[in-house]
């Protein structure tokens, strides 16, 4: 696998070094799965049914918005 960047806030960033490898993976595996579904589509995309999707996509994988939250206030 190749890395890219990509920009994201402070906090974000903070809070993204201290979480587990394996919640790492997880995410990585679903943003990789999305980014290619985003560019393969071009920008004939509408970014809000595909961010409902990610986001039921996550919640099917136990990353509730409640485990966000209580990740991004750790």
């Amino acid at each position: 696998m190749a890395q890219i960047e990509i920009e994201v806030d402070d906090a974000l960033a903070a809070k993204w070094r201290t979480i587990s490898v394996k919640l790492k993976s997880e995410i990585e595996s679903s943003i990789n799965k999305y980014i290619e579904i985003i560019l393969d589509q071009g920008e004939e995309i509408d970014i809000l049914p595909f961010l409902n999707e990610l986001r039921v996509g996550m919640k099917a994988k136990g990353l509730t918005q409640e485990i966000l939250d209580h990740i991004l206030k750790e």
